[in-house]
């Protein structure tokens, strides 16, 4: 799951910076990362760990990767957790985007997968 974590990172713009040497700051050894921006927002001026994959993070970071017009839907089946993401190119009607994902312990573990498929390109 990591790798799969810091793809997704990657691709919402985070950049790795290199490893915690200063365990007063952030447990030895983490990953440290430059947050999308971060400049601008001056909000930190140091790295950070890579955010949890919670609905906040994803909605804050990797949602608006899509730009605007995606259709994002959660729903429950057989106690567990679904989320189908599509597109339709408005003029063509066409679905350009489309991914569902069933079967998850969370909501924000089925969006992180549907997010997942369409890095992965399936």
């Amino acid at each position: 799951m990591a790798k799969e974590l810091q793809k997704l990172w990657e691709w919402c713009g985070f950049k790795f910076r290199g490893k915690c040497t200063d365990p007063d700051v952030w447990e030895y050894g983490v990953d440290l990362y430059e947050y999308p921006n971060q400049k601008e927002e001056k909000i930190y001026n140091y790295d950070r760990p890579m955010p949890e994959p919670d609905l906040n993070n994803l909605f804050k970071y990797a949602v608006p990767k899509f730009g605007g017009n995606i259709n994002i839907e959660f729903y429950p089946r057989n106690g567990k957790y679904c989320c189908s993401l599509t597109r339709t190119k408005s003029d063509e009607d066409k679905t350009i985007l489309d991914s569902r994902i069933e079967g998850q312990d969370s909501y924000a573990q089925a969006l992180f997968k549907a997010i997942q498929e369409v890095i992965n390109g399936k």
